[in-house]
C-alpha cells in the first residue's frame, strides 16, 4: 500500500477515536449530573473543551478515493461509515444532554426561588431588644 493512503487512513483512525472520546466525556457529564458530581462534571467539561478544540482545528475531511486494492477500499469505507456513525451517535447525545442541562436549570431555578421566598428568616438572630420568639401552649 502506497504511503500517502496509509496517513489518510491513519488519520480518519485518530478523528473516530476524537470523535469517540468526545461521546465518552459527554456521556460522563451526563452522569455526573445525574449524581450531583460536580467536580467530575467540571473535569468532564474540560475534557470536551479540549477535545472539540482537538476537532475544530485538525479540519477533517474523508479521504478522496484513490486507488486501492479492494482490501483497503472497504477498510476506508467502512472507517468513514463509523465516523458518519459516531458523529449521528454525538448529535443524538447532545439533544438529550441539551434537554437534561434545560431541565437541570429549571429545577434549580425553582430551588433557589424557594429559598428565597421562605428561606430569608432562617438563621437570623433576633433584632438587639427584642426577646426571642418562643411558643407555648397551655392544657
Amino acid at each position: 500500500m502506497p504511503d500517502h493512503a496509509v496517513i489518510p487512513a491513519k488519520e480518519e483512525q485518530q478523528h473516530l477515536a476524537r470523535v469517540r472520546a468526545l461521546i465518552g466525556e459527554v456521556e460522563t457529564a451526563i452522569t455526573a449530573i445525574a449524581e450531583n458530581d460536580l467536580p467530575r462534571l467540571q473535569t468532564a467539561l474540560a475534557n470536551q473543551e479540549s477535545l472539540c478544540c482537538n476537532l475544530a482545528a485538525t479540519q477533517w475531511t474523508p479521504a478522496a478515493p484513490v486507488r486501492l486494492n479492494q482490501t483497503a477500499q472497504s477498510e476506508a469505507s467502512r472507517t468513514a461509515t463509523e465516523i458518519q456513525e459516531a458523529y449521528v451517535a454525538l448529535a443524538r447525545l447532545n439533544r438529550a444532554y441539551d434537554e437534561l442541562v434545560k431541565r437541570s436549570k429549571k429545577c434549580t431555578d425553582l430551588l433557589i426561588a424557594l429559598y428565597c421566598g421562605h428561606g430569608e428568616g432562617y438563621g437570623k438572630p433576633p433584632a438587639v431588644g427584642q426577646p426571642a420568639q418562643t411558643l407555648s401552649c397551655e392544657v
